[in-house]
């Protein structure tokens, strides 16, 4: 009896030591920051963050742009089921990297890029007309200063309605 027991028991055991020193150990690295720090889960993984433009972020996960000083004006706008824009004569006021105006209202917004998203910036704009919208303008829109039928969804709401707009800087 005992002679089976070990017949079991040896394969286990090198099966097990096997896996034991197959695996292989990730390095972590470690989270820098800038300016105060804070945490942010992402993926289920927490990392140290800064925060900037109002927006808690993971040290690599996201890059924190801004529209400081800018004007522009959302000048034309379609919704989803449409293919006619229409007019509209809104004034954007970005004051600095987290506050802008719609017409004079104060909100907020974030601008930046994030890892998985290339040749894009996140565009969240807060409490508009329209409601809460995130879009992802491409990365030109600084240059260029222009936002041509860009998709914008209500950010926050299961099923948000998807707007498309135009966007000039006038200033």
């Amino acid at each position: 009896m005992k002679f089976s027991a070990l017949k079991h028991i040896l394969p286990v055991t090198l099966l097990l030591l096997f896996i034991l020193f197959s695996c292989e150990k990730k390095s972590q690295q470690p989270a820098t920051s800038s300016g105060s720090s804070s945490t942010s889960t992402t993926s289920g993984t927490t990392t140290g963050g800064t925060t900037t433009g109002g927006t808690t972020t993971g040290s690599s996960f996201y890059q924190n742009d801004s529209l400081t000083g800018t004007k522009w004006t959302l000048y034309q706008y379609r919704d989803a089921l449409t293919t006619t824009p229409l007019p509209r004569t809104d004034t954007l006021v970005f004051i600095d990297a987290d506050t802008y105006t719609w017409n004079g209202v104060p909100q907020q917004y974030w601008l930046g890029t994030q890892q998985n998203i290339y040749n894009k910036y996140v565009f969240d704009l807060k409490n508009t007309p329209f409601g809460s919208l995130r879009g992802f303008p491409p990365l030109t829109l600084k240059t260029y200063g222009e936002i041509i039928n860009e998709p914008f969804t209500q950010s926050g709401q299961t099923n948000g309605q998807t707007f498309y707009m135009w966007f000039k800087k006038i200033n």
